[in-house]
């Protein structure tokens, strides 16, 4: 019998994908337009780590570079992000961009005090390995709104498609109301994670924004990572549509 495929892109057909995950193998996450959500979340209290950090070291106004400039014309991003680093270039707190024009990779990188004094936010960190270059605390006040923007990470290195660099965005408050949107040439997704699951999308061609309609402030662990297959192998890692705990 001939086998008939979809008229699209050489696509096989409804009748031919029967057996999942085996015939999608080929199917899932593209890092240059794609935006992956995770159907694994980990699981975990973070009041303590959360509050170490306001008491022991404070939130500091995000660091705005020059290359951002043509993206902040009337918002001032210091009153509506704030953030503590766990791994920055010169290994302290308050240092939350990458200061050069190189590409970004992981031995540029140090630990801060932060990381060491966290017990269960230090271990997701880990759990994505040597992948990992900055990583901070992106914390979204009360009531505030970041308009739709993308950023410049992967300007560094001059958009080498294969080797990607890409942000991962995990939910650490309880999520009652904020928002993302992602829009890319192919999506255009607007979700409320829940806590605990992760998003990974390249920031230079997926514009984002989010907005908090709560009283109370967004912190969001936000990691940069290098490894672009390592991400793109997660859907076959957890191949399941049910929810995996990752307990930390």
């Amino acid at each position: 019998m001939e086998v008939m495929t979809s008229p699209v892109r050489n696509m096989p057909n409804s009748k031919q994908l029967q057996n999942y995950p085996d015939d999608a193998q080929e199917f899932g996450y593209q890092p240059e337009w794609g935006l992956y959500t995770s159907s694994f979340v980990f699981r975990g209290d973070f009041t303590n780590d959360l509050k170490l950090l306001q008491d022991k070291y404070g939130y500091k106004p995000l660091q705005v570079t020059q290359q951002f400039d043509n993206q902040v014309t009337d918002r001032n991003l210091g009153t509506i992000i704030s953030s503590v680093a766990f791994r920055s270039s010169d290994g302290t707190v308050h240092t939350h961009r990458h200061p050069g024009d190189i590409d970004e990779t992981p031995e540029l990188f140090q630990y801060t005090p932060a990381y060491y004094d966290m017990t269960t936010i230090r271990n997701i960190i880990d759990w994505f390995g040597d992948s990992v270059c900055r990583c901070r605390i992106f914390r979204q006040e009360p009531g505030k709104d970041l308009p739709m923007h993308y950023d410049f990470d992967n300007e560094r290195n001059s958009f080498d498609n294969q080797n990607q660099t890409l942000r991962a965005l995990i939910q650490l408050t309880p999520n009652t109301e904020n928002w993302m949107r992602f829009k890319s040439k192919t999506s255009d997704i607007t979700l409320r994670p829940a806590a605990g699951q992760a998003i990974v999308f390249n920031a230079d061609w997926v514009w984002h924004g989010t907005v908090n309609y709560t009283d109370k402030p967004r912190d969001c662990l936000m990691l940069i990572l290098k490894d672009q297959d390592f991400v793109m192998n997660l859907g076959k890692r957890f191949p399941s549509h049910k929810i995996e705990f990752i307990e930390v």
